[in-house]
């Protein structure tokens, strides 16, 4: 079972996730690399995948940056990497947004699809 069939909504999803992101008190870079990757995310399931070199490319900041932006973002519990966590071979990380560490973990990320 998909997480759309169970009711998946991206947009409301997204929402919470930025919601929950701004409540903590996440700021500047990170924020910024927090909406970049909820504008790519999935229609049908919570992932999104962006490598350093695209989320690089396509909001200015430097490696470094991008770098220190994702350490704050896994920290808080809004992404967690599923797949290709180091990306290498033309492969890009796949991250599950969540709306924060208590989030319940999902039948898609149970089922270890990625």
């Amino acid at each position: 079972m998909t997480a759309q069939a169970e009711g998946y909504s991206q947009a409301r999803h997204v929402q919470r996730v930025q919601a929950a992101a701004r409540e903590a008190g996440v700021k500047g870079a990170a924020y910024a690399v927090l909406s970049y990757l909820c504008s790519v995310s999935d229609f049908r399931e919570p992932i999104t995948r962006a490598s350093k070199e695209r989320i690089e490319e396509r909001l200015g900041y430097c490696d470094k940056t991008i770098k220190a932006a994702l350490a704050v973002l896994r920290k808080g519990g809004f992404i967690e990497a599923v797949a290709y966590a180091a990306g290498g071979r033309g492969r890009c990380p796949v991250y599950v947004l969540r709306s924060g560490k208590g989030e319940k973990i999902t039948p898609f990320e149970r089922r270890g699809r990625c």
